[in-house]
Parts: structure tokens; sequence; C-alpha cells
């Protein structure tokens, strides 16, 4: 085992147990083992859902210091129409299904007007972080994409409102 399968096994584990050591969640990034830069966790729980698989739902918020971004031209700004929140999927933790709790906000663009902020980590309107969907992407290559879905929990549909 590598030592990075190690800070992997460990973030994961203190994830579903929401006791972390001194002051390893206290940072203006969310650890290494979370694919969201800028953002502190604000809460982490464990979901025994009746439907299924468990889930861990981790709650963010942004950094003090985190700089926006427009999602149309990339050009800073500071003022924030309005935020909402939307559910991202993220890798599994321990086998289970990972949701992030993120905080979008509507920034205010000199040049476009009101545009969702740009982050790295995620792709306009994606409801899965990038790290998940090039997972999904690499599975698929070497297996048949229905084991792939069965894999990352994931409902195949044949086309628009399925």
């Amino acid at each position: 085992m590598t030592v990075r399968d190690k800070r992997v096994m460990w973030c994961h584990a203190h994830a579903l147990t929401g006791k972390p050591r001194v002051g390893a969640w206290r940072t203006t990034r969310s650890p290494r083992c979370l694919a969201a830069d800028g953002f502190e966790i604000v809460k982490v729980q464990r979901e025994h859902p009746a439907s299924g698989s468990p889930q861990v739902v981790i709650e963010l918020t942004p950094g003090p210091a985190v700089a926006r971004r427009c999602g149309r031209c990339g050009a800073g700004t500071v003022e924030v129409h309005d935020t909402t929140v939307r559910r991202i999927r993220e890798l599994p933790i321990l086998d289970a299904e990972t949701w992030l709790l993120v905080p979008l906000a509507r920034v205010r663009c000199p040049a476009c007007g009101p545009s969702t902020e740009a982050l790295p980590w995620l792709e306009r309107y994606a409801r899965m972080t990038k790290r998940f969907a090039e997972s999904v992407a690499r599975l698929a290559q070497v297996l048949p994409i229905t084991e792939v879905a069965d894999h990352f929990r994931l409902k195949l549909g044949h086309g628009q409102g399925d």
C-alpha cells in the first residue's frame, strides 16, 4: 500500500466518522480525497436510505478568500447575484455513494451579466465532478457499460425523459 493510498483511506475514514485530527479540516481547501478546492467542509453525514445503498453527504461552504470567476468568460468578480445549492456526485467513499452539497454563486460579471461561477473541478451545468466523470469514462473503456453503471450505481437511460 502506497503513502497516497493510506492518505486516501485516512481521509475516507475520517469523513465518515466526522472525527478529524486537530486542524485537519480547518483549511481553505477541502481534503485531497475530495475534488472541491476552495471549499470547506461544514457537515458530513452517512445516510442509509430505504431505497438502496448507503450514501455519504458532504456539505460544503466557500473558503473565506476564494476568488470567484465568471462561468462564461472567466473574468474575476467579487459581486454575487445569488447562491443556490447544487447536489454533485463525487467518487465513492468506502463503497458509499458520495454527494457534495455545493453552494454555487451566480456572479455579476461586468462583461456577461449574471452567470454561474466557474469551478475548476466542475463542468458548467454538471451534476458530477470532473474526477467522477473521468473515472466512469476510464472504466467504460475496458468494461461493458452495464457493469460500469452497476459499479458506480448509475442509472442507464435510453434518451430524454428516462
